[in-house]
């Protein structure tokens, strides 16, 4: 029960590093406007990393939950 408590810990962390980048970043024609495109796209690219990196961890807490 453990494992799958954490997976679902994990998955809600992943959640938040969305709902944070799509607060606190500006939009893509924002970041056009001002001329800073390229760091815009380093941190979706950074939160995509995340993302990905806490879905891979939560499959993993849930497929070895028998330990």
């Amino acid at each position: 029960m453990f494992w799958v408590l954490c997976a679902i810990v994990v998955l809600a962390l992943a959640a938040g590093s969305v709902v944070l980048g799509t607060s606190f970043l500006p939009g893509f024609g924002q970041a056009q406007e001002a001329g800073t495109t390229i760091p815009l796209l380093v941190a979706w690219a950074l939160i995509a990393t995340a993302v990905i990196t806490a879905l891979v961890l939560a499959k993993f807490l849930l497929s070895n939950r028998s330990r």
